[in-house]
Parts: structure tokens; sequence; C-alpha cells
């Protein structure tokens, strides 16, 4: 029987590479030894040296991957076995398989939030959100095309053809990367992205876990994400720097119109309450104007018309300051070239005549509105 040498050192948890281990042969024979002890002693001194030694180790891969699947084996040797194969896939360039067994290895092993400048993990992590933003993807577009029915019409039926055929030929691509992606466990899976979500808003990122909830085409991660920059104690001025870029981005890369004005409607919400937090006696901030425009903005995206003529009329009937600023959204309007939707905010502003402190400027307002209608 094979005999093993001195225990490794464990730092922090994780096993460290004897200095004296040249090969993995020894180490590897202990595989097949129907001892448990030995098995498991193996592993751990292979975990050590693995990314050192990977390419001895992977002519092991079906032996450790058995041993991870063994039933009989303990809960701890088969979670050893199972990170010591992954970071064998690491290796290979093989990231899904990586991350499938490193989700088996547990987090002991595949520490997501404090081993961030590990290669390994963070190649992982990318892995774990590539598979989660496809799966999310797809189960949102199914949702939708289940709920739009098959009214398509047969006026384009050979158009429909080719996109047949062409959709057809992706799928037969992208089939061996499904299969792999389809491997990995669901709920651990999530684990993995909402822990890389923690680490975002722990460091303030909050725009890198938006543009993932975006490519997932998540609603529930947007508004969450938009929640915690606003609770976190974020400085006014960062979250209406956040509600801007998530602005632009929903304009410029959401292609899927449904998705996007539901997150423009996330988005109104929270630049409304932006605006109504940053307005009273105080004076206007610069994040009071950036709210305002990119309220108005939101707000014409979606085809909103009344809430922008009231967001305008309570301007008015503020201080000189705050007239101002509704006389340039009016003029902002008008260059927008959108003649319909300003008419209809036009036809929302105080009419001549009218009562309140802001009557004269609200008249003002509609002249500035009203001038493209006679142009």
């Amino acid at each position: 029987m094979a005999t093993l040498a001195a225990s490794p050192l464990v730092v922090g948890g994780i096993p460290t590479p004897s200095p004296a281990i040249a090969t993995a042969s020894g180490l590897l024979a202990l595989l097949t030894e129907p001892e448990p002890t030995l098995r498991a002693a193996a592993l751990t001194r292979l975990l050590g040296c693995v990314d050192q030694l990977w390419h001895e180790v992977a002519e092991s891969l079906p032996d450790l991957e058995a041993i991870a699947e063994d039933p009989d084996a303990d809960e701890s040797t088969r979670r050893t076995a199972a990170a010591v194969a992954s970071r064998v896939f690491f290796h290979l360039e093989e990231p899904v398989q990586a991350l499938r067994l490193a989700l088996e290895g547990g987090e002991e092993n595949f520490d997501v939030v404090h081993d961030r400048r590990s290669a390994y993990v963070e190649c992982l992590v990318g892995a774990a959100i590539d598979a989660y933003v496809k799966r999310r993807k797809a189960a949102h577009d199914e949702g939708i095309e289940n709920g739009v029915g098959g009214g398509g019409g047969g006026a384009t039926s050979g158009g429909a053809g080719k996109k047949k055929t062409k959709k057809k030929t992706e799928d037969e691509e992208e089939e061996g990367a499904g299969e792999e992606d389809a491997a990995l466990d669901e709920e651990k899976l999530s684990r993995v992205v909402q822990l890389m979500f923690e680490r975002c808003y722990a460091d303030g990122r909050y725009g890198h876990a938006l543009g993932v909830a975006f490519e997932a085409r998540e609603t529930d991660k947007v508004r969450e994400i938009l929640g915690r920059c606003r609770s976190d104690g974020t400085d006014p001025s960062d979250v209406q720097s956040t509600l801007r870029y998530a602005l632009d981005s929903a304009v410029g890369l959401i292609a899927a119109k449904s998705f996007r004005n539901e997150v423009l409607g996330i988005l109104a919400d929270h630049l409304k309450e932006q605006f109504e937090g940053t307005t009273g006696g105080g004076g206007l901030t610069s994040t009071h104007r950036s709210a305002a425009v990119a309220l108005c903005q939101c707000r014409q995206l979606l085809g909103e018309s009344g809430p922008v003529a009231g967001i305008v009329t309570s301007l008015l009937d503020g201080t000189d300051d705050e007239s101002l600023l509704g006389l340039q959204l009016c003029f902002d309007l008008v260059d927008t070239g959108d003649q319909r939707y300003v008419d209809a905010v036009a036809a929302g502003l105080p009419e001549k005549g009218g009562a309140g402190a802001g009557a004269g400027a609200g008249v003002a307002s509609a002249e500035v509105l009203g001038e493209t209608a006679a142009a």
C-alpha cells in the first residue's frame, strides 16, 4: 500500500503546495486506494499543488470526477475532488466545465467574495455571469413569445423561412455550449451571481451590476440595484450619476422594446423620488437639475406628457431659479422635434389668466412650446 508524505501547510483554509512535491504521480496513485483516509489526504495535497502540476493531474480527470460523484464518499472528499478537477479544467481553458465542478466544490474552495485577485475565481465568475445571462434572457424571450401568440401574418412567409433556417443553424452551433450550460446547478449558479452583485454593492459598482441585469433582462434585479444604490448611503450626486447611466444604457443598449419600457418605468419612479427629494428651501442644486432633465426625458420616451406638464408647472410655481429651470425644460422639449408630444405637454400647462404664482411663467412656457406649432 502506498504511503503519504507529511501533511500540507494550511493557510486561510486553503492547503498550500509543498516545495518538496516535484511530481504528482505518487498522489495520483493514491486516488485508486480503497482506504478513504488515504484518498482524502491525497486530494487535499493535490488541491495545494494542482496549479503547478495540473498537466500531470489532467490524466486523472476521470478518477477525480468519479470520486466527486461517488455517493459512498464523504461530502468533504467529494468537494475536494471536484475542486481539484475544476482547477485542471480552468488550466485547460474550459471555464464552463471548471465552473460546473467549482459549484460542486463548495464555497470553501470557490470563494467569490474574498478571493478577488485570483484569476481562477474571476474567470469562473465571468463564466457564471455568461451562463446566468443566457438562461434569464432565454426565459424572458420565451415568456414574450408565449404571450404574443401566433399573429405574425402570412405576407413574409419567405423571409420567415429564411429566419427559421438561420435560427436553426445558430441553434446547432450553440447546441454543445447549451448542453454544458444546462449541466450547471441553477441554485448554486444563482448564488454565485448574487454574491457578485453583493460585491458590486460593497464596492459601489452599481453600473457594472446594472449591465448584468440589463443583459439578463431582469426587471426585478434592476429595481433591486437602484434601490440599493439609493439606500446604501450613496452620495446624491453619485445616485444621480447611476440613474443617468441607467437611462443612457436603456436607450442605447436595450433593443427589446418591452423590456426597455419596463426599465424606463422603474427609472421614472426613482428619478421622481430623486427630483422630489432634492427640492425644498435650500435652492436648486446640480443634482436637482439633472434629475428634472432626466425625468422629463424618461417620461417622453414612455410617451407620458401629463407628468412632464406637472413637473414644469410645479417648477413654474416655485422660486425664480425653479421657474427658469421649468422654462429650460420647455426649450429642451422643443429641441427634441417631437411636435405631437410638445403639443400634448403644452396642453397640460396653465392657461392665460390662470391663478397661481407661476401663471405668468406658465403662459411664457406655453408660448415657448406653442412656437413650434406655428412654425
